[in-house]
């Protein structure tokens, strides 16, 4: 999903869960946006490039044009089973972790749910250990 549309939802979320957490809530928009930065780590891991605009056009290219090959087996590690696990473990710890799994949580399906609608499978790995096996 786009950045800007984990923005909408993170925003609708966040109003919708004021009257319950008041301002805290905005850690749910950081987790419901800013986790996408492992993409740009991939990229730059990728491709050697550390341009913020290349980067976005090149995850856009592969939206518009459906470039599977593109995100093939990629490791975006803040959406991995591993790192869901880390949080909700934390949620036990923390009220500001429940707030980052809201908005984790409200990020993540959505991001599945799109990829399997685009490609009709899940073609990013979902977990460090499914990477590290077809690698």
């Amino acid at each position: 999903m786009s950045p800007l549309r984990h923005l909408i939802v993170s925003g609708i979320l966040i109003v919708a869960l004021f009257p319950f957490v008041g301002l805290k809530g905005l850690i749910i928009l950081i987790s419901g946006v800013l986790i996408d930065i492992d993409h740009y780590f991939w990229y730059i891991a990728k491709k050697r490039d550390y341009s913020l605009a290349r980067c976005y056009r090149f995850y856009n290219d592969v939206m518009e044009k459906k470039r599977r090959d593109g995100v093939l087996n990629a490791l975006f590690v803040f959406h991995t089973l591993e790192f869901l696990v880390l949080v909700a473990i934390a949620s036990f710890y923390s009220e500001y972790a429940v707030l980052f799994l809201i908005g984790y949580l409200f990020h993540v399906v959505p991001d599945v749910m799109h990829e399997i609608r685009m490609w009709n499978e899940k073609v990013v790995c979902f977990s460090v250990i499914q990477w590290l096996r077809v690698r």
